[in-house]
């Protein structure tokens, strides 16, 4: 069965995600001795240490942060850039950081046909407070805490969407930045490489 079954499962109520997820081949993002999964609804190893999540678990994450056409979003963790060309097409602007230097090379060839996707090869400071603010932030890596720096990048009234945990337990979390503080929802369980 395809991943967007899956998809249209976690988004039922998103056509343009689920449209998204049709338009975008998976296969493009990668290495040909993985396309013969491209269809399943798994993550994938991408090298260099890294994965690709899951697709439903992508739609999810961009459901839950509720990314729409206009929406200016930041993704830390570019990967191959499958997730980025999915928000791109949704209609999303897309700035996405990537720190490991050969899969932002990859990720800048794979999404070069976007006008609204901006790669980045991480620096020092985690994400890219000189383009802030952001509507929305999709982190798809774990980090201990809830990063304040990413926080600052938000605005008022945006949405962040990060795992947070250790090695051994994480949890998908939604936060949403309000004038009076965040409010954070704890979602289910996950697994990501960690952020560095």
């Amino acid at each position: 069965m395809s991943y967007i079954e899956e998809v249209r499962y976690v988004c039922g109520d998103r056509p343009d995600v689920v449209d998204a997820f049709e338009k975008v081949n998976r296969k493009l993002f990668l290495s040909r001795s993985y396309r013969r999964y491209a269809d399943n609804d798994m993550p994938l190893p991408i090298g260099y240490g890294q994965t690709t999540s899951q697709p439903s678990l992508i739609a999810d994450m961009i459901c839950r942060a509720d990314i729409k056409r206009g929406d200016k979003v930041l993704e830390v963790g570019t990967g191959t850039g499958f997730a980025a060309a999915i928000m791109a097409t949704i209609g999303a602007d897309v700035y996405t950081v990537e720190k490991v230097p050969e899969l932002y090379q990859i990720a800048k060839e794979n999404l070069s046909s976007f006008d609204n996707v901006h790669v980045y090869l991480a620096g020092d400071i985690l994400g890219l407070p000189e383009h802030a603010p952001f509507d929305k932030i999709v982190v798809f890596a774990h980090a201990e805490d809830i990063p304040v720096q990413l926080l600052e990048q938000l605005r008022v009234g945006g949405v962040m969407i990060i795992p947070v945990g250790d090695e051994r337990i994480q949890h998908l979390l939604r936060i949403e930045k309000t004038s009076d503080g965040d409010r954070v929802e704890t979602l289910y369980p996950v697994r990501f490489v960690p952020l560095r």
